[in-house]
């Protein structure tokens, strides 16, 4: 096994932990949950799992959450993988990662995802960047920023090719409510956006953008732009009507309800 710590973060996750948990167990030395109080029966599927340590702590955002992890739970690993519940790891994303932390020993590593939606990998549509998810344990803290989150930049980077798979089990319906609550937080951090110096400068010039472009154009031009750029651009056509409503929900639907909710806050 190898010795790095999983740290998996769940609230209502009873039809994905299991998956998670069944693809980390035989790779990894130490599986820690920290679940925020779910009502459902996640709590107890975890703790049917023998050797999975248990956290339970109050959600406030995932950088929050992660740092009270990092802070509180007891972990015997130079390494942490964060890893969310709607996510399993393959055996060569695994092979791969014992390969690049026994040779190269880098301070944080970033992956990057098969994304499953509507039954469908979606190649093109989903248009992620790569991101940080394993760290040397003292390297890794985050910034909060709406529902959003930032890995403070630290030492040196390395990269895993072979992906994470992100299957998300819940009914559809699911995805909606959680994309109105991201909404929300997103509407509320609008003003108060703030552009750390101790993170990446590519976030940096994102968040600039963000900031002081995206969030000024108005709705009639930027929506229907960045969709005809994720469709037409990206190609996310490619990817069949699942593609089209992923794309139509993020990018004209989320953003319209981000611009909703700022509005009803500022009245």
């Amino acid at each position: 096994m190898l010795k790095l710590t999983v740290i998996i973060l769940t609230q209502n996750e009873e039809d994905n932990i299991g998956y998670a948990l069944d693809s980390v167990l035989p790779y990894f030395d130490q599986i820690l949950v920290v679940d925020s109080f779910s009502e459902d029966s996640t709590v107890e599927i975890v703790s049917s799992y023998r050797g999975v340590e248990l956290y339970q702590n109050v959600f406030v955002s995932w950088a929050d959450q992660r740092n009270w992890t990092i802070s509180n739970a007891v972990i015997r690993n130079d390494y942490v993988f964060f890893l969310d519940a709607d996510e399993v790891v393959t055996t060569e994303f695994y092979l791969e990662l014992q390969g690049l932390l026994s040779a190269k020993n880098p301070d944080q590593v970033y992956v990057s995802f098969d994304y499953i939606f509507m039954g469908r990998n979606i190649r093109y549509s989903y248009g992620h960047p790569e991101i940080r998810r394993i760290f040397k344990t003292d390297s890794a803290r985050f910034i909060p920023s709406g529902a959003r989150e930032y890995a403070v930049d630290v030492g040196e980077m390395g990269f895993i090719k072979n992906k994470l798979v992100h299957h998300d089990r819940k009914p559809l319906t699911e995805y909606f409510v959680k994309q109105l609550s991201n909404a929300l937080r997103e509407a509320k951090a609008m003003e108060s956006i703030e552009i750390p110096k101790n993170i990446s400068a590519k976030l940096r010039r994102k968040l600039f953008i963000r900031k002081h472009i995206w969030n000024r154009l108005p709705g009639i031009i930027k929506y229907p732009l960045y969709f005809l750029y994720r469709y037409l651009w990206k190609r996310g056509f490619l990817d069949g009507f699942p593609g089209f409503v992923y794309i139509f929900m993020f990018a004209i639907w989320y953003q319209f309800m981000i611009q909703i909710f700022y509005y009803d806050e500022k009245k």
